[in-house]
């Protein structure tokens, strides 16, 4: 772990954040979201049934699985800088994600700042904590109690491993341990995971429980049988949120940031997806997407996803 006090590390870490906001900027399309299958009809998209409940009339409200919480139909991700979070939550956004990983921690430092100026009770706070070597205990409890000082909190709401793609983990009996005594000691509400091979993982969870959220990429090139899998995820009372709807390749000559707002608004029409998670790089890019999740789904932006994505940018989100 870096000590944030040297002077070499904060010049790092601020050259690290520009090139971060920068690319956040020139790549409007990729925004840490959750996204879109592929080839879908028509009826397997929709407004959730009845007038949805809206926070300042911008995004909807949705329950979080059975967990009993109600967050945003989008969320806020590792944003660029503070005064996003604090935009967004103004605008009715309630979740807000990072991990220990996240910046060496900075990520961490800079949201508790936000959860401070906006008051604990505005917030819906993930943190996430990466698996150590053979799952050891102490490393774990370690890494998050070091998460609950760097954001100045004294629980979080929802906890994931990082990156679970290997199901042992899900079985290992010093995670288990770990994620009962943090709820036992009052740190940790929900437990789950992130991951990028949700079938095995939705497996898994569905067969043995033990696990409240799942964070997973959901994008336009999602097989129909994982994107089943989700939908009886959430069916059975689990939280699903979503990632990554944008890491998406489009075909040369598309507009790529009309084609990326059309893949966020697709997920989040999702019924089985409880919240879309988003990096935002800029106030601009901010209102474009509450715009863009203003307008309903219809045939014609089907359409133009069939039409322009080509795949997923990125190879390792191709593993369901």
């Amino acid at each position: 772990m870096r000590d944030d006090g040297e002077e070499s590390t904060a010049r790092d870490g601020d050259e690290r954040k520009t090139r971060r906001a920068f690319l956040k900027w020139l790549f409007p399309g990729l925004l840490a979201a959750l996204g879109c299958t592929s080839y879908l009809t028509w009826k397997s998209v929709r407004r959730r049934s009845g007038a949805p409940a809206r926070a300042g009339g911008l995004v909807e409200m949705r329950p979080l699985g059975r967990t009993g919480l109600t967050v945003s139909s989008l969320g806020m991700g590792d944003f660029a800088e503070a005064g996003l979070y604090e935009y967004g939550a103004r605008r009715g956004l309630n979740i807000i994600e990072t991990a220990r990983a996240y910046d060496y921690g900075n990520s961490e430092a800079n949201i508790g700042g936000v959860v401070h100026r906006l008051g604990r009770g505005k917030v819906i706070l993930l943190t996430k904590f990466t698996p150590p070597r053979n799952c050891a205990y102490d490393k774990i409890m370690e890494s998050v109690n070091k998460s609950l000082e760097t954001l100045k909190v004294p629980s979080v709401d929802i906890l994931l491993g990082h990156g679970v793609d290997d199901v042992s983990v899900l079985s290992h009996p010093n995670v288990l341990k770990a994620f009962r005594d943090l709820r036992k000691e009052g740190k940790v509400r929900l437990g789950g995971v992130s991951t990028h091979a949700a079938g095995p993982v939705l497996e898994w969870i569905l067969k043995n429980g033990g696990y409240d959220v799942v964070l997973l990429p959901f994008h336009f090139g999602v097989p129909e049988e994982v994107k089943a899998l989700i939908s009886r995820a959430h069916d059975a009372g689990i939280g699903i949120l979503g990632m990554k709807s944008t890491f998406l390749r489009f075909r040369p000559g598309s507009d790529e940031k009309k084609c990326s707002l059309t893949a966020l608004r697709y997920a989040a029409a999702q019924k089985f997806i409880d919240s879309v998670l988003v990096r935002i790089g800029s106030y601009e890019q901010f209102d474009e997407i509450l715009e863009a999740l203003s307008r309903p789904l219809d045939e014609s932006d089907l359409d133009t996803l069939r039409r322009t994505v080509e795949g997923p940018k990125l190879k390792d989100y191709r593993r369901f």
